[in-house]
């Protein structure tokens, strides 16, 4: 976000829910950067859309027309695809910064067409995967895991770096 807005604006984070553990670790490291690297880009709102793009849309369309300035806008979970399309009616939407998280056929689309700047991959298939595997390797090893973490890759999609 501070690279895209040349390190000043006004963001709109819209997560899924107060109540997901990941959607509030995503929040909290872009806030920690933003606080401690950023100080002329400000957080004006966190907004909830519970991983539903209709109510995405709905919540992203009044905090807009609420907030003229409002000019970058994280999502930090599902739902984005509907935010973004309410970010797109305003006139003002090419000057906005958009970053989301995950990718889908419609974000990808719209990543391509230089309307969303960047969007955060995670790797959830082989997040699940190896969740199972490493559960798997404790029951026939009949022992439990040491508590080790398991990491995948992170990585950022712009339109030039999608296959």
């Amino acid at each position: 976000m501070g690279l895209f807005s040349k390190g000043v604006g006004n963001v709109l984070v819209v997560t899924g829910s107060h109540s997901v553990y990941g959607h509030n670790q995503r929040i909290k490291g872009f806030s920690e950067v933003i606080k401690n690297e950023y100080p002329s880009i400000n957080i004006s709102k966190v907004i909830e859309n519970n991983d539903d793009d209709q109510l995405s849309y709905k919540k992203v369309l009044e905090s807009i027309k609420s907030d003229h300035n409002l000019n970058c806008f994280y999502f930090a979970a599902a739902g984005a695809d509907g935010g973004v399309k309410a970010l797109t009616e305003d006139e003002r939407y090419k000057d906005f910064v958009i970053i989301t998280n995950d990718t889908s056929p419609a974000r990808i689309e719209l990543i391509k067409n230089d309307v969303i700047d960047a969007t955060i991959c995670q790797q959830p298939f082989e997040q699940g995967y190896n969740c199972v595997k490493e559960l798997f390797n404790c029951i026939m090893n009949k022992k439990m895991t040491t508590g080790r973490k398991l990491y995948t890759n992170i990585d950022i999609k712009l339109k030039y770096n999608f296959n």
